[in-house]
């Protein structure tokens, strides 16, 4: 195969011989100023001294090309080595040392009765046989002591409280873990004077297993509570008596008139009564006038759907004579007459009744 040689190309060559330098040229020879720089010849060179390029081009085209170099073998993989596993350590027995009480708030656990977070609570582990626990924040202690060490479902179980320190230390707050809960103003008046306060409360837990109580004083005005102390204790309590519906706090009526009668009517009287029951459900009331006439039921008014306790009671209810209009009874002729209002209180499967009744005397 030959290369065919323009006489552009050839001009060139010689142009680059000579000088060292190419002026390209445009196809109508016009110079278009770009000059290409070149390696200049070697000084003095004669014709015979000058590289032949056509047979040196020849023989770059037709040369062998090299041989690639041998891939390089890959170096050997060391064999792996498998260890036997150590043996597994087993810790030395410790001796089990009760836990002390603790003020960490995280640590008290919510056992479901709404509980939750509260400041500078004290929690007391389980410790069997124990029946008296106590804590003291800022300037008040509050102890408990238990009527029994080991209670049973059914039984009636004393706490006493005794609030000390401060001024005012005058309410006593009991959660049994069972979704029951007591208040107690002491005294009852409420003055706020004293600097130690004793109260009880009465309690019977429904199904065996493990509860975790609170228990609280407050001072200075009882309603404020600026300082508190609050501990939580767990107890034990082993099966006895078959589970009730309707917890054993008996329920509360209280009733009276709802309005003076009027001057010109005075045989005509409006009533007012209400009914409360910390573990049963009111459902309703049943008034007697106390003059022979019949005796009347009527319905709780503002009584929901029965809500049952974590321990298997009724919770807490309260229940009221209709007051729009209230229940009216008009005597006959004047008199002295006592009339008395009875409260019903139920479990939520409509079992275990318990009634209790108040009075109220009118005269005209």
């Amino acid at each position: 195969m030959h290369r065919r040689t323009t006489p552009l190309l050839a001009a060139a060559a010689l142009l680059v011989a000579a000088t060292g330098t190419v002026t390209v040229l445009t196809a109508d020879g016009a110079d278009d100023g770009d000059v290409l720089a070149v390696a200049p010849p070697a000084a003095h060179a004669s014709a015979g001294d000058r590289p032949n390029l056509l047979a040196a081009d020849r023989e770059r085209r037709i040369a062998p090309s090299p041989t690639p170099a041998a891939a390089k073998a890959p170096a050997p993989v060391a064999a792996a080595t498998t260890e036997a596993p150590a043996p597994p350590r087993t810790a030395a027995p410790q001796k089990k040392v009760p836990a002390p009480a603790t003020s960490d708030p995280e640590s008290a656990p919510d056992d479901g009765s709404g509980y939750g977070y509260t400041p500078g609570v004290v929690v007391h582990p389980f410790d069997p046989g124990r029946t008296s626990h106590s804590v003291t924040r800022d300037g008040v202690t509050l102890t408990v002591r238990f009527s029994t060490v080991t209670p049973k479902t059914g039984q009636s179980v004393i706490l006493t409280l005794d609030g000390a320190g401060g001024s005012g230390c005058c309410s006593l707050h009991a959660l049994y873990g069972d979704g029951i809960g007591d208040d107690q103003q002491v005294p009852a008046d409420n003055p706020c004077t004293s600097t130690s306060s004793q109260g009880s409360f009465t309690h019977a837990w429904n199904t065996p297993g493990r509860y975790l109580l609170q228990l609280q004083a407050s001072r200075h005005g009882c309603s404020h509570g600026e300082a508190y102390p609050v501990m939580r204790v767990t107890v034990d309590v082993a099966p006895g008596a078959p589970p009730v519906s309707n917890g054993p706090s008996a329920p509360v009526a209280a009733f009276d008139i709802a309005a003076y009668p009027p001057a010109n009517d005075r045989g005509l009287v409006s009533w007012w009564g209400q009914g409360e029951d910390r573990d049963g459900h009111v459902t309703h009331f049943v008034l007697d006038p106390g003059d022979g006439t019949a005796p009347k039921r009527i319905p709780g008014a503002n009584t929901g759907p029965c809500q049952q306790t974590k321990g298997g009671y009724a919770a807490g209810s309260m229940a009221w004579l209709p007051n729009d209009p209230p229940p009216q009874h008009r005597y006959a002729k004047p008199g002295s007459y006592t009339a008395t209002l009875k409260v019903y209180s139920y479990g939520c499967d409509g079992k275990h009744e318990q009634v209790a009744s108040a009075t109220y005397t009118y005269s005209w």
